[in-house]
């Protein structure tokens, strides 16, 4: 079961690298081809970490939490993101001027860090949250 959170943190753990050389690169074609790795794999977590939220909640709150996870996805990444970035690319901008977006873009790859660790500690702590008899494939009784 831990594996829910762990293969998705291996998933963004891989990517970090790859985005590094994304922002670095020196020409589009260069970041083009370093792209593509992350690109597979950017949104490749979201099957384990549904199938984990689906195996957590209770029959009767699955629709819920799936709604409650999409909201905070929703929120963070298209909401907070953007404007993290363009808060960052502006206090880069008087010492970096042009190149102030990709010092802020790969400060936020940096983030990427915390969202693995998060997924570590996260698989280390999902068997023992589990209902009973979901590891074992069982039925709740009750």
């Amino acid at each position: 079961m831990r594996w829910y959170a762990w293969i998705p943190g291996l998933q963004i753990l891989i990517t970090i690298p790859f985005y590094y050389f994304v922002f670095s690169a020196p020409t589009f074609m260069t970041a083009l081809m370093w792209l593509a790795i992350p690109t597979f794999l950017t949104n490749a977590f979201t099957g384990p970490v549904y199938g984990a939220i689906q195996t957590l909640a209770p029959p009767a709150m699955r629709a819920m939490a799936a709604a409650i996870l999409l909201f905070v996805l929703g929120l963070v990444g298209q909401g907070g993101g953007p404007v993290l970035i363009g808060m960052l690319s502006d206090a880069f901008a008087p010492t970096s001027g042009a190149g102030s977006l990709r010092l802020a873009l790969l400060v936020v790859v940096v983030l990427k860090v915390f969202a693995v660790w998060r997924f570590y500690v996260a698989g280390r702590s999902l068997e023992a949250r589990l209902p009973e008899g979901a590891a074992s494939g069982k039925a709740p009784a009750g």
